[in-house]
């Protein structure tokens, strides 16, 4: 009975995937790093962001200064990640593991998309939003795209989790649970585009001075 017990706990370990170090494939160790110091860092860039918004030294530093040098973190660690997704597909390509490249793609480009608007934004209106000239509607739904952001990148790392299979030794084909979190993470791109064009619509219309 402890022999099925111990056997029904590791096959629930919801890590299985993304094992220990010493459980990952030689081949995938600079992967198996590579994705987990760009998420870590990325987190990082929307931490930058929240902590340092409310944080106002003249006219060049306020929210807008905050928001660019958050998201430029979180953009080079989003590429860091981009890389280490296309070096695992040309490692497995053609093996009894391999996925497709186009949802993970996908999500990582999207995220890329939102925060690349987001900076061009911050650097167009900067003088108005690190002196509070705009509309305080707009503070809000920034803080709504970070907190979209921050969702995008936990189900990134879901969807990663659960089909890059060869980085462990534990193989199997692209399962119903990440194909839920992938259509989670459209919906969520939907919904930070939509936040984002508010954004821009609030700084184009509603800011007091340009």
């Amino acid at each position: 009975m402890q022999a099925i017990k111990l056997t029904m706990t590791s096959n629930s370990n919801p890590m299985a995937n993304f094992a220990p170090i010493d459980k990952v494939n030689y081949r995938f160790k600079t992967i198996y790093y590579l994705i987990y110091i760009s998420i870590l860092l990325a987190f990082v860039g929307i931490v930058i962001k929240i902590v340092f918004t409310s944080l106002s030294i003249g006219d060049e530093q306020g929210p807008a200064f905050a928001t660019l040098v958050g998201y430029i973190f979180t953009c080079v660690a989003m590429f860091g990640l981009l890389m280490a997704v296309i070096s695992y597909y040309f490692k497995v390509q053609g093996s009894f593991c391999s996925t497709s490249l186009y949802p993970s793609f996908f999500q990582i480009f999207a995220l890329f998309l939102i925060l690349f608007v987001i900076i061009r934004q911050s650097i167009s209106f900067s003088d108005m939003i690190n002196t509070y000239q705009v509309d305080p509607e707009y503070y809000k739904f920034s803080n709504y795209s970070s907190i979209l952001i921050f969702f995008q990148l936990v189900l990134i790392f879901s969807y990663l989790h659960g089909n890059l299979n060869c980085i462990s030794t534990t193989v199997g084909a692209l399962s119903k649970p990440s194909i839920g979190t992938l259509y989670l993470s459209i919906v969520l791109f939907v919904l930070n585009i939509l936040t984002v064009g508010i954004m821009e619509v609030i700084l184009r219309l509603f800011s007091t001075c340009f």
